[in-house]
Parts: structure tokens; sequence; C-alpha cells
């Protein structure tokens, strides 16, 4: 599976709030960072940072573009929560 397909996964989950899913393709020790929070470390801690955002509407996603290049994915989009 490509870095793309696996970034693609992680977005589809963030849109349905599929926390489990989200997770599913991340390590263990991920660093999520979201402007306007501070740095969420480790699957337990996005977790519980991901159940506090539960009661929200979910997000409004939109990906302009998803580019790959090695190891590396950069994803350009808007997102309105």
């Amino acid at each position: 599976m490509s870095n793309k397909s696996i970034v693609e996964k992680i977005n589809e989950a963030f849109t349905k709030h599929d926390v489990e899913g989200f997770l599913a393709q991340c390590t263990d020790d991920i660093v999520f960072e979201m402007i306007g929070h501070q740095l969420v470390r480790g699957k337990d801690n996005v977790r519980t940072f991901m159940a506090e955002m539960s009661g929200n509407s979910l997000p409004q996603f939109t990906v302009d573009r998803l580019i790959e290049e090695g190891d590396y994915v950069v994803c350009s989009g808007d997102m309105e929560m």
C-alpha cells in the first residue's frame, strides 16, 4: 500500500469521525497537530482528543492536492469544522 493511499484512508476516516479507522492507519508514536490546539502524542491521547471533539459536527473536508514522493506525502486542501 502506498503512503498516498494511507493518507486517503486517514482523511476518509477523519471526515466520518471514525477514530479507530483513523488510528488503524497510524503508528503507536503518532504526533497529531491541529492548528489552534496543542500537540497530541500517542494513540491513546489522540483517541481521547478525538472523543472530546465527537460532539461537534462532522468536518467538511476538501483535498485539492495529494502529492507523494518517496516516503513523503503532502495533502493540501480545506477543512471546515
